[in-house]
């Protein structure tokens, strides 16, 4: 009996190790033809952040099928400061984030900050950022750490490469949490 406790008690401390928290993620966005989408259409996008982590989530129609396919991938860019005179295509979208993925990898290709000068952008370190499915889910999580000069305001703008307008998010006026709860890594 002992020696079953102790197993018990590893177990959970080893899960300790490998998830800070279990977290409801909001829907900040929802496609207005969400139940008539095609396969790889994003239907519902979802923001999280704590003072470590940034977590995007991504429903996307039949993402197993997407995740499939030889050289599957996807874009996101971010107005994240909400302030068109910053960020690539300064006083049009004005993008100071994106984030490129391999899905078929699960695995974050680049990370971008751009400044002033679109032809200059910095390259941000990927290191403790992971890829995940669930399902129709993709989760993105990065570490702060990893965000220099990143920092997302309440109100930001998104677009995906299958989204061909920006997107208006506001973090205060969410339409509900998506169903499954989703295991944050801790940070190393």
């Amino acid at each position: 009996m002992k020696i079953k406790n102790m197993l018990v008690v590893a177990a959970v401390s080893l899960t300790g190790l490998l998830y800070a928290e279990s977290v409801s993620i909001p829907v900040l966005w929802k496609s207005k033809t969400f139940t008539e989408a095609k396969t790889g259409e994003l239907q519902a996008f979802g923001f999280y952040e704590n003072q470590d982590t940034v977590v995007l989530a991504f429903q996307v129609k039949d993402l197993p099928a997407l995740i499939a396919k030889p050289k599957s991938y996807m874009s996101f860019y971010a107005d994240a400061d909400d302030n068109l005179e910053t960020g690539r295509y300064k006083n049009n979208l004005g993008w100071d984030f994106q984030i490129n993925m391999i899905l078929t990898r699960k695995g974050v290709l680049s990370m971008i900050k751009y400044t002033d000068d679109k032809s200059a952008p910095k390259e941000l370190s990927r290191v403790g950022s992971t890829v995940s499915s669930n399902g129709d889910m993709l989760y993105v999580t990065m570490p702060k750490k990893a965000l220099s000069g990143i920092a997302f305001k309440p109100q930001f703008k998104f677009r995906t490469l299958q989204l061909r307008d920006n997107q208006r998010v506001d973090q205060k006026n969410n339409s509900g949490f998506f169903p499954d709860k989703f295991d944050v890594p801790a940070n190393k």
